[in-house]
């Protein structure tokens, strides 16, 4: 007798076992639909990526931004012109941009950027109405100069002798008539002005010391820039180089410590020249962090501090030089011509 398939009763008749759908066919299904999302994202964002022109800056990435924000500053700093500078950042659609400008200028102050991507920043955020404590540095010191040294050319006044010209007077019978010598006046020459020479550096270094004491931390160079009266002096521009870097940083950032204090860290075994006001005035070249006692790995290693003293005339302008009078050649009469009558 021949067995029959079993069934089985369902709600709405009767179904065969065979008859379910295979498992394998959905996971197949899913592999296939994750290698195609794979693949095609591949393609889009790897092969063939979607290139962007004619951007709005709204939409630009956030270093993009900040780049555009630069751009802006760095062209109000050279042009002036708050309107225009205004309509260039409305295209970020930022309602508080300018509170986005002081934020971007404080991580540019912190992160040690050069001064006059610094400056630009803050100028632009001061003319928006941003202006914070850590910008006052920026926007109170003037834009760097480098030294002018000129010879100024001696002058020799020359003064050209006019000729004296004689006119006969006709002769009648009743005297003896004398000619009376014209005189043209002499010319003054006139002063040309020459750039006035520069003098000795501004800057000295008053005092140099080598700091060993225990708990002091991390090595570094103490800077004081002051007058000659002792009163600290802030904004003054340093210059720290060794091989292979420079870095630029400025007088006045700790004011807890000094108007005129500034402070660098130092590297083991790194030597270190300082200037002051320009990249090549240079006060010292031989600043470096050793141990305070030679051959103990375990002793500190040492810092510096130095004193600098600005000389008054960096403060005193130059009077500008005046040319002597030239004196005026005389004039020689000539002599007397005495005619006499026949």
């Amino acid at each position: 007798m021949k067995a029959e398939p079993s069934k089985v009763q369902g709600s709405y008749g009767v179904r065969w076992p065979q008859d379910r759908p295979s498992r394998r066919g959905c996971w197949v299904l899913l592999i296939g639909l994750a290698l195609g999302v794979a693949l095609g994202l591949g393609y889009a964002w790897g092969l063939n990526p979607v290139q962007f022109y004619d951007t709005e800056p709204v939409d630009l990435r956030p270093e993009h931004k900040e780049a555009w924000l630069l751009l802006v500053a760095s062209a109000y700093r050279q042009e002036g012109d708050l309107d225009r500078a205004t309509a260039r950042l409305a295209g970020l659609k930022d309602p508080h941009v300018g509170q986005t400008l002081a934020a971007f200028t404080g991580r540019y102050i912190e992160a040690g950027k050069p001064a006059v991507q610094i400056r630009a920043l803050a100028s632009l955020a001061d003319a928006l109405g941003a202006r914070t404590d850590s910008m006052l540095i920026y926007l109170a010191t003037p834009e760097p100069t480098s030294f002018f040294t000129a010879t100024p050319e001696p002058f020799t006044p020359t003064a050209t002798p006019a000729p004296v010209t004689s006119t006969p007077v006709p002769a009648t019978a009743t005297g003896t008539p004398t000619a009376t010598p014209t005189g043209t006046p002499t010319p003054y020459p006139t002063a040309t002005r020459y750039p006035t020479p520069t003098g000795p550096p501004p800057y000295t270094l008053e005092s140099r010391q080598r700091l060993c004491e225990a708990g002091q931390g991390s090595p570094r160079v103490e800077i004081f820039v002051q007058t000659r009266e002792g009163a600290g002096l802030a904004g003054v521009e340093l210059w720290i180089t060794w091989t292979g870097g420079v870095d630029r940083f400025l007088t006045g950032l700790k004011p807890e410590v000094g108007l005129g204090y500034a402070d660098f860290d130092l590297q083991p075994d790194v030597v270190y020249a300082l200037a002051v006001g320009e990249p090549m005035a240079w006060l010292t070249g031989d600043l470096s962090a050793t141990r305070c006692r030679p051959g103990d790995a375990h002793s500190p290693l040492s810092s510096w501090r130095l004193t600098i003293v600005a000389d008054s005339a960096a403060f005193t302008p130059t009077p500008t030089p005046t040319a002597p009078s030239p004196t005026p050649a005389p004039v020689t009469p000539s002599p007397t011509l005495r005619l006499v009558a026949p």
